[in-house]
C-alpha cells in the first residue's frame, strides 16, 4: 500500500489518523491486494524492502512463517490474464469481494517454514543471508531463507517463550529476549550463547511485552512491568568477557558486610568490587600490587578499610569505599617472602595486621593512621617465630580473640600462639606416626 499525505486530514480515530478500507477507491496510487496466507493469528509481519518481500509468522505449525512476493507473481498464466485485462481497460482495484475469502498465493510466490509450535517473532538479516526464528518451544532457529526445509542451526538456552529477536547488523550478533525478560546474546558463527542478563540483574519485573532495538544507540528497549533501557557496548571483546568476574584465576574473595558488596582479587593484580544484589561491578583497580598477583586480603570490622597481600611480599592498606591506596608496607626481605595470607587482629585496645607466607615468619605490624607515608618499610615485631614456629611456608591465618593466633603451613602443621608474649602455645598435629604404628601393632 503506498500512503497518502491527505490521511492525515481525515477524522482522526483514539487520536490516530484513520482511513477505511472503502475509501482506498478514492486513491489512484494506492492498490489493495489481500491473501489467505496463515491457518491462524499472524504473530508479527515485516516488509523486506531490500527484497520486495513481505515475512509473516503464526503459531500455526504448518504455516509457522511465510515469505512470499508482494504483487507480481512468477505464475505465467496469471501474468498473461492480468496483462490482457489492463489492456482491455479492467482494473479491478478490490481482486477479493467483500465477504468473500481471500484468495491464496501461488506456490511459486511464497516459501513456507514449518515450525514446531509455531513462530512468534523473527528477524531476517540480508547481509548474512539468515533468517531467525522463536517462540513457544523456547528454541531459536537459523535458517537459510531460500532453504525453508529444515533450519541450519537451533539455539538452546532460554527457559520460557521467546518473544523478541533481533540481528544485530554488523556484528553477527543475535540478540532475544523471552516472556520472562531474560536476555540472552549470541554468536551467529559460533552458534554459542556469549550472555545472558537475568530479570535480577536488570531489574525488570513482569512478563515482557514488548522489545525494541535501536541500532544507532546499541540499546534494548524493553517494556513490562516496567520500562527498562539496556545499552550495549562492542569494544573488543568486551561483551565475551563480561559473562565473567576476572579474566585470570581468581585468588581470594571477601564480603563486605557493611556495604553489602563482594571483592575479589585475581593473579592478574586486579581488585575488583561487586555489587551482591545485582551482581553488577562497582569499581576496580588494576595493577594493584604492580605486576604481581594479588594473593590475599582482610577487611576490618568496619569494612571501611582493606588490607591486601601481594605476591611481591607487599602489604597495602585501602579506603573499602573509593579503593584508593592509603599506604604501603613492604616487608619482603628475599623474592620467596611472598604474602600468602593476613588478618586483623585486636589485643585489648591494640589493633595489628598480621601477614603470613614465604619464609615462615608471621609478620605483626601495628594499625597505624592513614596518613602513612607510601612505601613505608616497616619491621615486624615476630622475627624468633622462625626458628620455633613452622618447618614449612605458612598458608594461612586467623585471629581468635581475646589473644590467640592461629596459623598453618603446607606441610599440615597447626599452631597456636599467644599474641601478648609471642610464646607458642600448642602444637596441633596429626596422629603422629608413633601412634599410628602402636594402633597397628594392636
Amino acid at each position: 500500500m503506498v500512503m497518502n499525505r491527505n490521511w492525515t486530514k481525515c477524522p482522526a480515530v483514539e487520536e490516530i489518523p484513520s482511513v477505511s478500507i472503502d475509501a482506498f477507491n478514492d486513491y489512484e496510487n494506492i492498490t489493495f491486494i489481500c491473501w489467505k496466507v496463515h491457518n491462524d493469528w499472524v504473530s508479527k509481519i515485516k516488509y523486506i524492502h531490500s527484497v520486495e518481500t513481505i515475512i509473516s509468522s503464526s503459531n500455526d505449525e504448518s504455516t509457522a512463517l511465510v515469505i512470499g512476493c508482494v504483487s507480481r507473481t512468477k505464475n505465467v498464466k496469471h501474468r498473461l490474464k492480468t496483462l490482457m485485462g489492463s489492456r482491455s481497460g479492467c482494473r479491478n482495484k478490490f481482486p477479493t469481494p467483500a465477504g468473500a475469502s481471500p484468495p491464496k498465493r501461488f506456490q511459486c510466490d511464497e516459501s513456507v517454514f514449518k515450525v514446531y509450535k509455531g513462530v512468534k517473532t523473527f528477524d531476517y538479516c540480508r547481509e548474512n543471508n539468515i533468517l531467525v526464528t522463536g517462540g513457544l518451544d523456547r528454541n531459536i532457529r537459523l535458517w537459510n531463507p531460500y532453504i525453508p526445509g529444515w533450519a541450519v542451526g537451533i539455539l538452546r538456552g532460554h527457559t520460557s517463550p521467546i518473544g523478541f529477536l533481533v540481528i544485530v547488523h554488523g556484528s553477527a550478533k543475535i540478540f532475544s529476549v523471552s516472556l520472562d525478560s531474560t536476555i540472552k546474546v549470541w554468536d551467529i558463527e559460533a552458534h554459542s550463547c556469549l550472555l545472558t542478563i537475568t530479570p535480577k540483574v536488570t531489574q525488570i519485573r513482569g512478563e515482557m511485552e514488548v522489545c525494541y532495538f535501536s541500532p544507532d544507540l546499541q540499546a534494548l528497549y524493553v517494556a513490562a512491568d516496567n520500562f527498562a533501557l539496556l545499552r550495549f557496548q562492542h569494544k573488543g571483546n568486551q561483551i565475551r568477557d563480561s559473562g565473567m568476574s576476572h579474566n585470570e584465576p581468581v585468588l581470594c574473595c571477601q564480603y563486605n558486610k557493611q556495604f553489602q558488596q563482594v571483592v575479589s582479587c585475581s593473579e592478574g593484580s586486579v581488585i575488583k568490587v561487586w555489587n551482591l544484589k545485582n551482581g553488577q561491578l562497582v569499581m576496580k583497580v588494576c595493577d594493584a600490587h604492580g605486576e604481581t598477583a594479588v594473593t590475599c586480603m582482610a577487611l576490618d570490622a568496619s569494612g571501611k578499610r582493606l588490607i591486601t597481600g601481594g605476591r611481591d611480599g607487599s602489604l597495602k592498606k585501602w579506603d573499602s569505599f573509593t579503593l584508593s591506596c592509603l599506604y604501603t608496607i613492604k616487608q619482603a626481605t628475599s623474592a620467596d617472602d611472598e604474602v600468602l595470607a593476613c588478618t586483623y587482629a585486636d589485643i585489648y585496645s591494640n589493633r595489628y595486621i598480621v601477614s603470613v607466607g614465604g619464609g615462615r615468619k608471621i609478620n605483626i605490624f601495628p594499625e597505624l593512621n592513614d596518613e602513612l607515608p607510601e612505601g613505608s618499610n616497616l619491621q615486624p615485631d615476630w622475627t624468633e617465630s622462625v626458628g620455633k614456629g613452622h618447618k614449612d611456608d605458612i598458608s594461612c591465618v586467623a585471629s581468635c580473640p581475646p589473644h590467640f593466633l592461629a596459623t598453618c603451613s603446607f606441610d599440615g602443621e597447626v599452631l597456636m600462639w599467644n599474641l601478648v608474649s609471642g610464646h607458642l602455645c600448642s602444637h596441633l598435629s596429626a596422629i603422629s606416626r608413633a601412634v599410628m604404628e602402636g594402633g597397628t601393632g594392636e
